[in-house]
């Protein structure tokens, strides 16, 4: 029997000097790119965090007038951790590159204990690569070698023009 999984997409752009109506351009940018590549049921964006800050830390204070601005998303990271509690089903995690969830693989550890109805994750890395990698979340539990990929951003990573 074939399990369905819903898509769910996240986006999380870095802290930068950027003015506000830029970051809104490229956070845009990068919610677009992953509709118009996938068929992600929802979207949730982190409008300013660190890739090494933990995942259940991220958006405990948000500037309400960037997500005003965004389109066709469906709330912050704390919203999205939310909705991870709640769900009833199982979800595959969508983001653009690794540092796209966390820097630090004990963090994407913590996320997928913390919210077991993440069942898969998937790294687009189209911007930089032509690979896309798929994980079941029982092997990058149980594989320290697939986690390390995510000990990955030592700079920022340019995604969106």
């Amino acid at each position: 029997m074939v399990k369905l999984h819903t898509l769910q997409r996240y986006v999380r752009k870095s802290p930068t000097e950027d003015t506000s109506d830029n970051r809104v351009k490229l956070l845009q940018q990068m919610i677009e790119n992953l509709r118009s590549r996938s068929f992600a049921t929802r979207i949730f964006v982190s409008s300013s965090s660190r890739a090494s800050t933990a995942f259940v830390e991220r958006d405990l204070k948000v500037d309400q007038k960037i997500y005003q601005q965004l389109d066709k998303v469906d709330g912050t990271t704390q919203d999205f951790i939310k909705y991870l509690i709640a769900s009833t089903h199982s979800i595959c995690l969508a983001v653009l590159d690794f540092g796209g969830i966390s820097s630090r693989s004990h963090h994407v550890q913590e996320l997928l204990k913390d919210y077991p109805a993440i069942k898969k994750v998937a790294i687009d890395t189209f911007m930089i690569s032509i690979e896309l990698f798929i994980y079941d979340t029982s092997d990058l539990k149980a594989n320290a070698n697939l986690l390390e990929k995510f000990n990955c951003r030592y700079k920022l990573m340019q995604r969106s023009k």
